[in-house]
């Protein structure tokens, strides 16, 4: 078995792959990045799960896992943290053309404000990218 990462838009998935039937068996996708490190010999994996509103943390669990409730912080991240996640803004993918036709995605939220001149500048937050509007 090797494990195999690939990308869905601006997200890392992972999957095991089989080298002799060359069949993939992918890691749980519940949100966010489950980045998978390693397998226990009990078959639960370790790996890091983050997201716009988790932070980074590194987790054990099951390939059945469907929800950040089914996976379990070795760090306990929450707990060292005042900071809820309720707190944290949930990042959206965004996606659009540029002037030459490229698509362009990434995941980030999108904030407009309007200057004294009536300009708009649009912040795409998470992007590390800034448009202006005349």
């Amino acid at each position: 078995m090797f494990i195999v990462k690939r990308f869905e838009g601006s997200c890392a998935r992972f999957a095991l792959l089989n080298l002799d039937s060359s069949e993939e068996l992918n890691f749980p996708n519940i949100g966010g990045e489950l980045e998978t490190l390693s397998r226990l010999p009990s078959g639960l994996w370790i790996g890091r799960y983050s997201k716009s509103n988790y932070p980074s943390d590194v987790v054990v669990f099951p390939m059945e896992a469907q929800e950040e409730t089914d996976l379990l912080s070795l760090t306990g991240v929450w707990n060292k943290t005042q900071i809820n996640q309720s707190e944290l803004v949930t990042a959206e993918s965004i996606e659009w053309l540029s002037r030459d036709g490229l698509r362009i995605q990434g995941d980030g939220y999108i904030e407009v404000e309007k200057n004294q001149l009536g300009q708009s500048y649009i912040f795409m937050e998470g992007l590390q990218h800034i448009a202006r509007i005349l």
